[in-house]
C-alpha cells in the first residue's frame, strides 16, 4: 500500500521521492474510517471526497492553505487527534 501511495504521489502530484515516502507513511497511519475511506477512494478513482472537521475541510485546506488532497487528509487526522497543536501550526503558516 505504501509503495502504491508513494508512486501516486510522485506521478500524480509531483512529490519528490523523499516527500512521497514520508507522506505515504503518514497516510498509512490515518486513524479514522471516513478519512481512510476517502484515501482509498482517491487512490482508486482520483475522487476527492469532501471531509469536514470543525471549521476545516479538505476543500478549505486545499484552497486556503495550498495543501494537496493527501496533505489535507493527514491534517484532518492530526486535527482530530491533537487539535491544539494542529491549529497552532496551521496559524503559523498564515
Amino acid at each position: 500500500m505504501k509503495e502504491l501511495l508513494k508512486n501516486k504521489l510522485i506521478n500524480d502530484l509531483s512529490y519528490s521521492a523523499a516527500s512521497a515516502s514520508i507522506t505515504a507513511e503518514d497516510l498509512s497511519k490515518i486513524q479514522f474510517i471516513d478519512l481512510k475511506n476517502a484515501l482509498k477512494n482517491w487512490i482508486q478513482t482520483n475522487t476527492q471526497t469532501l471531509i469536514t472537521t470543525g471549521d476545516y475541510s479538505t476543500e478549505s485546506l486545499m484552497d486556503n492553505y495550498h495543501m494537496t488532497y493527501p496533505a489535507a487528509l493527514i491534517f484532518l487526522n492530526w486535527l482530530r487527534v491533537d487539535p491544539t497543536a494542529a491549529i497552532s501550526v496551521l496559524k503559523m503558516r498564515m
